[in-house]
């Protein structure tokens, strides 16, 4: 199991009343404007929500040894044909 602790940061929300008495919500840095009247609720976050998320993403498998018997033999197979390929035309055609 992964622990994601990387949790993106809330951007900071304030909700403001122009002169004419229409609320509006705004960051820090920039404005947003509603077209028509909004209704404002309250809202509670879930305590739990801050917490670390826990994934499936990595989980460790048991080795299957004819798995790991196949691998080797493949990677000693490439190997070998590597070898082949690089020395055979060498031997063929004989050192300089």
């Amino acid at each position: 199991m992964t622990i994601q602790a990387n949790l993106p940061s809330e951007p900071v929300w304030c909700l403001d009343r122009r002169n004419s008495g229409h609320l509006f919500w705004r960051r820090e840095s920039s404005r947003v404007k509603f077209r028509c009247d909004v209704e404002v609720l309250e809202f509670t976050k879930d305590p739990h929500e801050d917490q670390p998320v826990i994934t499936d993403s990595v989980v460790p498998r048991r080795r299957d040894p004819a798995g790991l018997l196949a691998n080797l033999l493949v990677v000693c197979a490439t190997c070998l044909a590597a070898i082949v390929v690089v020395a055979l035309p060498w031997l063929l055609i004989g050192p300089a």
